[in-house]
């Protein structure tokens, strides 16, 4: 009987090189699987901006591992489809890693910027509101002076004053120089605040100005600290009124700013 079988071909004339091999089992869902969980994670990653470290890393792992492994387990069919489309797979789950990386780390850092500039307004409108409180104070206070009859200010007038009241007198009432030019720094530093804060609300790419931001914010809570470390009641006249002056017009100026001390 005539053997038919051509030396080329494999068991009853298949071919040992087909163009397009067909695998199945356990290898074909390793390469497809591991190519569809890196596309799908690198996907993710643009859409999900903060990620657990340790999910992020084991995705990742697992696909560049069934992909490496299917591709292992097919190496004999070079014309596999699902070679290529797990080596895809690989590269896509390695760019999700650091693409992911990057989104978390700035999720968190502005989250971090944004807490701190509220902690910051917190502070600043508290001091507003002890602003006003004492103004009202005061106002309630003069209002509530009874007015000297005339009778009343014309025997203080020929009265002779005392000793003591001579010296009360002529003691000058001095106010801290170091008080008023720590006033005059926390002013200037509102004004650039401000400004910032006009320019950062309206610009194009606030991404790029998250480090002058971050810097900016950093000496706003310092400042809030400081004024908040005040003691109003330690201070003489002319640096209470000083003080008051001073953060009243930072609050007239925040609010034809419209940048928002909540």
């Amino acid at each position: 009987m005539e053997n038919t079988t051509n030396p080329a071909n494999g068991t009853n004339g298949a071919p040992k090189n087909s163009a397009t091999t067909t695998v199945s089992g356990i290898p074909a869902y390793l390469c497809y699987g591991g190519f569809a969980l890196g596309l799908v994670l690198l996907l993710l990653t643009f859409f999900v901006k903060k990620w657990s470290t340790g999910v992020l890393f084991a995705l990742a792992l697992i696909a560049i591992i069934a992909c490496i492994v299917g591709r292992e387990m097919t190496k004999e069919y070079k014309d596999f489809s699902g070679r290529k489309l797990a080596k895809i797979g690989i590269i896509l789950a390695i760019i999700a890693l650091p693409v992911g990386i990057v989104n978390t780390t700035m999720t968190e850092q502005r989250e971090n910027l944004d807490a701190s500039h509220e902690a910051a307004q917190q502070m600043n409108s508290s001091a507003a509101n002890d602003t006003e409180s004492s103004e009202s104070k005061e106002t309630e206070t003069k209002t509530s002076e009874p007015a000297q009859t005339a009778e009343q200010t014309t025997e203080a007038a020929t009265e002779e004053p005392t000793a003591e009241e001579t010296t009360a007198t002529n003691a000058p009432t001095t106010s801290s120089e170091d008080f008023r030019a720590m006033m005059d720094s926390y002013e200037a530093f509102m004004d650039q605040y401000i400004a910032f804060m006009q320019k950062y609300s309206t610009s194009d790419n606030p991404a790029s100005m998250l480090q002058d931001y971050s810097t900016m914010m950093s000496q706003y809570a310092d400042w809030a600290t400081k004024m908040q470390a005040v003691d109003e009641n330690s201070l003489s006249a002319e640096d209470w009124q000083y003080y008051v002056e001073v953060t009243t017009r930072i609050s007239q100026k925040l609010a034809a700013a419209g940048v928002s001390a909540n």
